[in-house]
Formats: structure tokens, sequence, C-alpha cells
């Protein structure tokens, strides 16, 4: 039996002794339990599905790039300081990171790395299809390396 809430009387029983009925029925609004059509539930259930999906995904692109990281770090700091757009605190404590700490780090549900530039400019650097290429891409790491240079 659907959960619902019944509103208002009859106005023939106005006045008249609680309990006595009347043809007419109350109007009826869904209460919390609410019946939904087989459809809707369908559509909420695959919405939760790729919503599940989707934190999946971030969460292991968080312990890719955590691993990523730490590894070009470990190997060559400054070069990976550099690529990776972080500062030198940034490195040493993504350096020091233990196993369990990754792990805690990338079931956030929010991605631990950004795009590393914001600028209309370098986008347009980086997707031209001009004839010079490696030019637009020289010009490109220029302007992304120029932040971390102003940030030391």
């Amino acid at each position: 039996m659907p959960s619902a809430y019944c509103v208002g009387g009859c106005l023939r029983n106005a006045g008249r002794k609680t309990g006595v009925s009347c043809s007419q029925t109350p109007i009826q609004i869904p209460g919390s339990r609410a019946e939904y059509s087989d459809e809707a539930k369908s559509i909420r259930l695959e919405t939760d599905v790729k919503t599940e999906q989707l934190l999946d995904e971030i969460r292991e692109a968080n312990m890719t790039y955590l691993i990523l990281a730490q590894n070009m770090i470990r190997l060559d700091k400054p070069q990976a300081m550099y690529r990776l757009g972080v500062t030198e605190e940034v490195a040493d404590v993504l350096e020091q990171l233990s196993t369990g700490q990754l792990l805690k780090i990338a079931s956030s549900n929010m991605l631990v790395c950004s795009f590393r530039f914001d600028d209309k400019v370098v986008w347009n650097l980086l997707t031209s299809h001009s004839k010079d290429r490696s030019v637009a891409g020289v010009h490109a790491a220029i302007l992304m390396s120029s932040p971390l240079a102003q940030a030391a």
C-alpha cells in the first residue's frame, strides 16, 4: 500500500461530526515512500551505476597519476617537477608518500591532478594544425614553464 497523506476533507462534511463518511475521495499526496514506476527506478539505477563507474575511473586515474608522479620524482626530480608542474615542496611530499598514503589519497572522489595550463593561447598552440608544429610545441613548452620559473 503506497504511503500517502490525505489532504482536506469533503466540504459536505463541514460542521458535522468526525467520522461521518462522504462519497468524495480525498486528495492524496505521495509521502516519503512514494511508489515510483519501473521506468523511473530503472533510470535512477542506471544513473547510480554510471556515477559509480565514473568514481571508479577517478580513483584509478588518481592512483595511476600518483604512482607515475612518484616514480618520475625518484628518477629525476628537476625534470619531474617541470613535467608535472609542481614545486619542490610538493615533489618532496609526493616522493615520501607510503603505499598506504597513496591508496588513501587515490580513493578520493575528486581528481588529484588538474590541467596544468588554463591559458587559451597554450591550448591553441598545442592543438594547432600549422606546418611548423615543432615551433608551436616549443612555444607552448616555454609558456607552460614560465609559471614554474616565476614560482621559484
